[in-house]
């Protein structure tokens, strides 16, 4: 039966065992912009080359609540990864659009 947390140890064991496959999936979709749920430490390692392109207010400094990376995902095509509190969290601090919408204003900025 499903649970409404997710185990940090389930979630790192799938990263590990489905992440040739969900990168396979991303590439076939080619989005601009690709939303973690909170997850970026455990698939980080899937998007070879990703860099913080944080700017201020990176994910390391206390008080901000995601990150911004971008991924060269193939020939001159740039992809935006924001690693951002999973949409079901209780957490208001956390769910704030405004921070949600900071962090894309942040990649798409870049895009320019």
């Amino acid at each position: 039966m499903g649970s409404q947390n997710s185990e940090w140890d389930d979630l790192e064991c799938y990263a590990e065992q489905d992440g040739d496959l969900m990168i396979q999936q991303i590439h076939a979709i080619a989005p601009r912009i690709v939303v973690c749920g909170g997850i970026w430490e455990l698939v980080q390692g899937c998007f070879e080359g990703a860099e913080c392109d944080c700017g201020e207010g990176c994910r390391e400094e206390e008080g901000c609540y995601f990150g911004v990376y971008k991924y060269e995902a193939g020939k001159s095509r740039m992809m935006h990864i924001i690693d951002f509190w999973h949409p079901s969290s209780r957490y208001p601090k956390y769910l704030s659009d405004l921070a949600l919408a900071e962090a894309l204003r942040r990649a798409l900025r870049r895009d320019r």
